[in-house]
């Protein structure tokens, strides 16, 4: 019986390595053209989340962490390369609970970006502003978010381009029913 139990355990210790294995640190571009990314995210406290960066963008394979962390945190600052596709993950997870949000953009060389990043109880949102000119942020018009339909990473003509206000909230609000409500 010992041995059985050890065996057990050693199999275990193998299995948990192995997935520890998988595990992928994102290591950002030192030169050519990158592009910073100001990471803001807004967390509940109890909840924790993962930022990935997916080595295949295409097909959101090998992902690679860019970020993590517990409740609510501070600002972070990365690099991407850019004119190229980059396509993220936001994964957050909660006592029996996650969610994510696949989202791809293609970064101009030259341009600063932010990630307003949230999880809530509506789950997991994120959006892409362009932050180059102070005081002026601009939603990134190349923001594709890949999750539809309970898909999580559907092709690029698939994918679907929200504005903000759509893209942060999946709920649907008074806002959207103005042109139905009853004049005052």
């Amino acid at each position: 019986m010992k041995k059985k139990n050890l065996s057990q355990l050693l199999a275990g210790a193998v299995l948990l390595s192995a997935l520890a294995a998988c595990v992928t640190t994102y290591v950002p571009p030192v030169g050519g053209n990158t592009v910073q990314l100001t990471v803001q995210p807004t967390v509940l406290t109890g909840r924790s989340f993962r930022l990935s960066l997916f080595q295949s963008p295409l097909s959101c394979a090998g992902p690679m962490t860019v970020m993590h962390g517990d409740g609510p945190t501070s600002t972070h600052t990365t690099r991407l390369q850019a004119n190229v596709l980059n396509t993220l993950s936001l994964e957050g997870f909660r006592s029996g609970s996650t969610c994510n949000v696949n989202f791809s953009f293609v970064p101009k060389a030259g341009r600063n970006y932010l990630l307003d990043a949230s999880l809530d109880e509506s789950g997991c949102m994120a959006v892409i502003y362009d932050v180059t000119e102070a005081g002026k942020p601009r939603f990134e018009e190349s923001w594709l978010r890949r999750n539809v339909n309970g898909r999580q990473c559907v092709p690029l003509s698939e994918s679907l381009r929200l504005p903000p206000a759509k893209a942060n909230s999946p709920k649907s609000s008074l806002d959207d029913f103005k042109d139905l409500l009853p004049a005052r």
